[in-house]
């Protein structure tokens, strides 16, 4: 599944990874964080994604 999404993404859109849909049986995933999703702030398996919620980013923007 996580190969099928990585085809499927548009290239330079920030929120095209789905939590739900990629990072749930991931050994990393961490649904009870608050701003983010994952053990690590960054993928280790996508370089380059960063694994904050949107509502982090939102509240970063502030």
């Amino acid at each position: 599944m996580f190969y099928e999404q990585m085809m499927v993404q548009v290239p330079g859109k920030k929120d095209n990874i789905d939590e739900e849909k990629m990072c749930t049986g991931c050994q990393y995933h961490r649904k009870d964080f608050a701003y983010r999703y994952c053990l690590y702030t960054e993928c280790p398996y996508v370089k380059g994604h960063k694994t904050f919620r949107k509502e982090a980013y939102e509240i970063g923007s502030k």
